[in-house]
């Protein structure tokens, strides 16, 4: 049998990279994203926000597919009032961003337009929260999308998250290329350089013993 630490270790290690609360770290913001389908699957990732009490972005895309049902006024039975004394900035995405927009302004959150997860990064460095103070650059992003709202998403999010440990990796070679040129002698203080095993030049004639 397996143990029960063992089975811990196991639950705790798994993290399908499948969009289901799965974490990114993209321009140096705590990124997460999740699944949503109905009111009840909303209304736990409120939750989910509602546990950081710090600044934070939260992302909703909404589409209205056959996958996903083509009527969508299960949104007004969310309980996105909870968002409205939050410390947040809120954006609305998906085919249904307009509706989405709508139920937001309801619940007494304005929330911005976006056209994806590029996007909502691309407004974060201008956003401002509800007190007029800038949205720090380490805040978290929440990102709650649809059925098939996520795919979109998350292959946006991989890409970008993909593009950061990129940029992270040529940084560290760049930093430890300068560390090797630092260590090395300036080339007018260096000796001069002789071939190990190489023989000089021999004479074009050999002078008489």
């Amino acid at each position: 049998g397996c143990s029960h630490a063992a089975l811990q270790q196991a639950i705790d290690a798994f993290d399908p990279p499948n969009g289901r609360l799965q974490a990114y770290e993209v321009s140096g913001r705590r990124t997460l994203l999740n699944l949503a389908k109905n009111p009840t699957g909303f209304n736990q990732n409120l939750r989910i926000v509602a546990e950081d009490s710090s600044p934070k972005a939260v992302a909703f895309f909404i589409n209205d597919k056959a996958a996903d049902g083509r009527d969508i006024s299960w949104i007004w039975d969310v309980d996105f009032e909870e968002l409205a004394g939050q410390d947040c900035v809120v954006y609305a995405g998906g085919l249904r961003k307009n509706d989405l927009q709508v139920r937001l302004k309801y619940a007494g959150i304005k929330a911005q337009l976006v056209a994806g997860a590029r996007d909502t990064f691309s407004r974060l460095e201008n956003a401002v929260l509800s007190d007029g103070s800038a949205l720090p650059p380490c805040a978290s992003v929440y990102f709650i999308a649809n059925y098939t709202a996520l795919p979109v998403v998350h292959d946006e999010l991989n890409d970008m998250a993909q593009a950061a440990r990129g940029d992270m990796a040529q940084a560290a070679c760049g930093d430890m290329a300068q560390a090797a040129d630092a260590g090395k002698p300036d080339s007018k203080d260096a000796p001069d350089t002789v071939c190990v095993g190489a023989p000089p030049s021999a004479p074009s004639s050999i002078p008489p013993s």
